[in-house]
Parts: structure tokens; sequence; C-alpha cells
């Protein structure tokens, strides 16, 4: 069986575009869509598992934003437990090192998200995207 790592590069180089959903009608267009993966930006604990799962049975991947999930504590690694767990998501979108961290080694693919506020700032960020998620 192909890793989920193996899984996501494969279907991002058959469908490059990643669909960022932030709500019910952007999820409707995203699982009629050609992408492969769908990040996603909204939701509570109450119903993330359901978004996760209609991803799933469309044949995409899911990434959850960890930071973004109403009433889901982004402070702890109990919140990564609960979305590997409890979603069965592919995977994690966050800002915090510490999730992303615990995602890796639960088997989750990651994305850290950072913002850049100046050019000063990109000398401090790792040089390709495998660095970022080190992945390799």
């Amino acid at each position: 069986m192909k890793g989920r790592q193996a899984a996501f590069e494969e279907a991002i180089q058959e469908a490059p575009v990643i669909a960022a959903v932030k709500n019910d009608m952007g999820l409707a267009h995203a699982l009629r869509s050609e992408c492969a993966a769908v990040f996603i930006l909204y939701g509570t604990i109450l119903d993330i598992g359901q978004i996760v799962k209609r991803i799933k049975a469309a044949g995409k991947l899911a990434f959850v934003h960890a930071d973004l999930i109403e009433g889901l504590s982004n402070r702890g690694e109990i919140a990564v437990d609960f979305l590997a767990e409890a979603t069965k998501a592919d995977g994690i979108i966050s800002t915090r090192p510490n999730l992303i961290h615990h995602a890796k080694e639960l088997g989750l693919i990651t994305v850290q998200r950072f913002f850049l506020l100046d050019s000063i700032c990109l000398l401090y960020t790792s040089p390709s995207p495998r660095d970022i998620s080190g992945s390799r």
C-alpha cells in the first residue's frame, strides 16, 4: 500500500491545483472539481468529521487547517490526535510547529503555514517546500 506522502505527491502531479474551502458552498464546488486535494479552512469539532468524510468519499485527499476549527484547542498535541483519530484526515495545516511535528509523528502529511512580513523574514525560512515539510 502506498504511503500518504507518496499518494499526495502522485495526486498533485496529476492535478496540481489544491482547493481551499471556507464554507459548504465552496466544498460543494471542490467536490465536483478535478482537484485531488482539499484544504479545509472552516468547521467545528462537531462537523469536521463529516466534512472530511465527504471529501474522502469523493476520492480526494483531505487536509484540515487545525488552527481554524472552532472548538478545537490548537495549543496541544491532543488536537492533532483528535483530527487523526476522529476524522481520518490525510493531513493537517497549521502555523504551530509543535502541531506539525506531532502530526508527522502520527504519519500525517503536514503543511506548515507561515507569514512573510518582509524580505528579511525570507532569509530565515527554509529554501524549499521539502525542507519545510521535512518529508525527506
